[in-house]
């Protein structure tokens, strides 16, 4: 039962919902690794960021600077409000100078060995003239909310009541190290509620609006990455499936060789990964500033890595991942270079002989410059030499293998026959040879095979019908006799005994059919047990006293004997029942067809593992059969089918050799019939 396959539209759907998943991913990850360059972090409040961090740096390092421009400019009091610096010190380049100008940052510098100050507060507040030296001024400040004190010269941070060093910015620890030495310190306080209009409050508007983004783009690369491994584990699973069909549907293009594809999915995969890289950290920097071409080439080259991955998965699951690989390849030409070894020797050999040819051709011109009889004596050779050793024995091979497949093409009419002894042919060509005429007599054996057992089937047929016709029409005749009889007739007795003959005669040969056709195929079983083939031999020697002494026959036993005399036991491991109803046929055709007033020999002896019981008679009449037809079934010694039996003594004891994993033979020498019975120890 086959599969559900999805459609190809369908597959081609998914494929391009995990392009439009990259893109989503992309410009996520754009988002995301832009903040953290920006050095945001979504869980941290502006407040304590590194952007806020970065514009406190600049802003407390302008003021060392301010104060080194002031030399020999400062006012009686010792105190520069920042409104001023542009007339005390116009050739100072201010940099910050105008963003801390009505700042929600205020800054107090202070120089503890000048006691000069620097600040962009305003001295004059609500008509109050403020005292920036004074300590409880300083102390003021760091009552806000969000205030702390650098001190340059011990390394330390004040903060104010309520904050942490984790509410500071980072940047803020480097400069209190970077300005160590310097007696001075800066007291920074924020206004937290960005009251201003100024560049901190744009800063804070920007990085709330960040963070927002942030985590919608976390989220969105989180379910993106989802279901884009989603789409790709079912691109995978159904990668050449086709529907009605669970055979994997490959193209032309699953044809190229592995290697290539494996080096170009490596190559886009690199290209994709690196082009993604300089992506998110140069957003918007490339192609005039304009990154959505940028955009479309990364997925041009995710596209066309993928398409060339989805051909290796095809070629896995299609089983030919290995096989359709260069390196496949190469071994399988070599392999069957190799196979061909004894003809290859022949082609390196004509192609050094080319190679040297073309050198010596070269070598020839260069020497002889067309102006010698050398040239013409070289040329000669050359000329003549690769005809002798090339040409020549390469035609003599072209017309011995034409013979050779001339001579094959009549293979099938039995007739395989050279123009020439095959001693003479190559060896390629001499082993080739060797194989068709074996493969003729081989063809010559099973045809005379065929015809022996077709022969053999007809005289089956015919010698059954002979057998089985004769007792039925004697009983059909006896029975229209006992029909003409009258009632009390003195012949009634005598027609019925002749029809109980005859039926009984018609049973045995009808049981000994059955069991020739079941030993024939096998069927019947074998109860192993330990045999007593000498109890046996006796056994059978006591039962067929009778018969023997009627047939005026003399049975001469001969077993193996210790040196005392005595009989050495013979046991094997087969069944006793299946042995002795091989003894009994044998005996049974030894009286039936042996010449009055002669011996029968029955030998039992071991040899190796196997024992070997041999019985010999001599035959009263003339054996006219071969001895393979002497096991056929309904194959009698006396052609005339006039002696009693039914010709399947000998075929049910081959049968049942076989069975017990032996073998019965025969011989024939002259009148003198041999039947050895071979069984395993």
């Amino acid at each position: 039962m086959c599969k559900p396959r999805h459609s190809v539209i369908f597959k081609l759907m998914i494929f391009f919902l995990t392009t439009a998943l990259v893109a989503a991913m992309l410009i996520s990850g754009v988002i995301i690794v832009n903040a953290n360059h920006d050095e945001f972090v979504p869980t941290t409040e502006f407040t304590s960021s590194k952007r806020l961090g970065n514009f406190l740096q600049g802003a407390v390092n302008l003021m060392p600077t301010v104060e080194n421009s002031l030399a020999g400019r400062w006012p009686e009091d010792g105190i520069v409000e920042m409104r001023d610096l542009p007339e005390l010190a116009p050739d100072l380049d201010l940099g910050l100078y105008w963003i801390l100008l009505d700042s929600n940052l205020k800054l107090l510098y202070r120089d503890n060995k000048t006691g000069n100050i620097i600040t962009n507060i305003e001295s004059t507040q609500a008509g109050t003239e403020l005292d920036f030296k004074s300590a409880t001024f300083t102390s003021e400040l760091l009552k806000n909310n969000y205030a702390f004190q650098l001190d340059f010269k011990k390394g330390s941070i004040n903060l104010s009541e309520g904050l942490t060093s984790a509410d500071v910015p980072p940047q803020l620890q480097q400069i209190s190290m970077y300005q160590a030495g310097r007696d001075a310190n800066i007291t920074i306080v924020l206004d937290t509620s960005f009251s201003k209009l100024d560049h901190i409050r744009n800063g804070s508007i920007e990085y709330s609006r960040q963070q927002n983004w942030t985590i919608y783009a976390l989220i969105i690369l989180g379910v993106s990455l989802l279901l884009f491994l989603a789409a790709w584990i079912f691109l995978i699973r159904f990668a050449g499936s086709q529907q009605g069909t669970s055979k994997i549907q490959l193209s032309w293009f699953d044809r190229i060789y592995g290697e290539i594809i494996l080096l170009a999915v490596a190559a886009m995969a690199i290209i994709t990964l690196s082009a993604a890289s300089y992506f998110f950290y140069n957003f918007g920097s490339l192609f005039g500033g304009d990154p959505l071409d940028y955009l479309a080439l990364i997925l041009a080259f995710y596209v066309a890595g993928s398409i060339l991955f989805l051909s290796l998965i095809r070629r896995y699951k299609a089983g030919i991942l290995w096989q359709q690989t260069l390196t496949a390849t190469l071994l399988r030409i070599g392999k069957k270079f190799y196979d061909n070894r004894k003809l290859l020797w022949k082609a390196i050999l004509l192609y050094t002989a080319y190679v040297f040819f073309i050198f010596a051709t070269v070598f020839l011109l260069a020497v002889t410059r067309f102006d010698s009889a050398l040239f013409l004596l070289f040329l000669a050779a050359l000329v003549i030499l690769p005809a002798v050793l090339i040409l020549l024995p390469a035609s003599r091979w072209i017309v011995q293998y034409q013979m050779v497949n001339d001579a094959a093409a009549n293979l099938g009419l039995n007739s395989f026959k050279l123009s020439e002894p095959i001693e003479k042919l190559p060896v390629d060509l001499r082993s080739l040879a060797d194989c068709l005429s074996n493969t003729q007599a081989r063809m010559q054996q099973a045809v005379a095979e065929q015809l022996k057992s077709e022969r053999l089937k007809t005289d089956l047929i015919s010698n059954v019908s002979h057998d089985l016709r004769t007792p039925l029409t004697s009983i059909i005749s006896y029975i229209d006799l006992l029909k003409q009889e009258p009632e009390g007739s003195v012949k009634t007795a005598e027609y019925l005994d002749v029809l109980d003959q005859k039926s009984q005669k018609l049973k045995i040969l009808t049981d000994n059919l059955f069991e020739a056709a079941k030993a024939s195929s096998g069927n019947l079983p074998v109860k192993m047990s330990n045999v007593n083939l000498n109890e046996l031999v006796s056994q059978l020697s006591g039962e067929y006293s009778d018969r023997l002494e009627a047939a005026k026959l003399t049975l001469v036993v001969k077993q193996p004997q210790a040196e005392s005399g005595e009989n050495l036991p013979l046991a094997i491991s087969s069944d006793g029942n299946h042995i002795s109803r091989i003894l009994d046929n044998l005996m049974t055709n030894a009286i039936k067809y042996s010449l009055s007033g002669t011996r029968v020999y029955l030998d039992l002896y071991t040899e190796e593992n196997k024992v070997t019981l041999e019985l010999k008679n001599i035959s009263k009449d003339s054996l006219n059969c071969s001895v393979e037809e002497l096991s056929q079934r309904f194959v009698r010694g006396d052609e005339s089918r006039h002696s009693e039996g039914s010709g399947l003594g000998l075929a049910i004891a081959s049968s049942l050799a076989e069975i017990l994993g032996g073998e019965l033979n025969f011989k024939l020498d002259g009148d003198l019939f041999k039947a050895i019975l071979q069984l395993p120890r």
